[in-house]
């Protein structure tokens, strides 16, 4: 049988080193313009035909248009937003 006192001790090991949070790192690459995504229907789709009798079809072709005015605003609006519009961009507008 052991002792209860040698139960309740603790290993005291060594203490970690402590990291300073706020040291100088390597400046960011700058960041990627903001694109559409190129099928913004796939996770819709990969969930199969909505449980809409009769209206399964009519059903997807809505929501794939929906979703796809979602992303294309969301998208647009995040660019504009972020100031990551992709130069080659033929309906570019100009901020106000």
């Amino acid at each position: 049988m052991s002792s209860g006192r040698s139960q309740g001790r603790r290993r005291r090991g060594k203490k970690p080193k402590a990291v300073d949070l706020w040291r100088p790192v390597a400046p960011l690459d700058p960041p990627d313009p903001i694109r559409r995504a190129s099928d913004a229907t796939a996770v819709i789709r990969s969930l199969g035909s909505p449980p809409l009798k009769g209206q399964g079809v009519k059903a997807e072709q809505n929501l794939a248009v929906a979703v796809d005015k979602a992303a294309e605003l969301a998208a647009e609006v995040l660019a504009l937003t972020a100031g990551l519009r992709p130069e080659d961009d033929p309906d570019e507008v100009e901020a106000p």
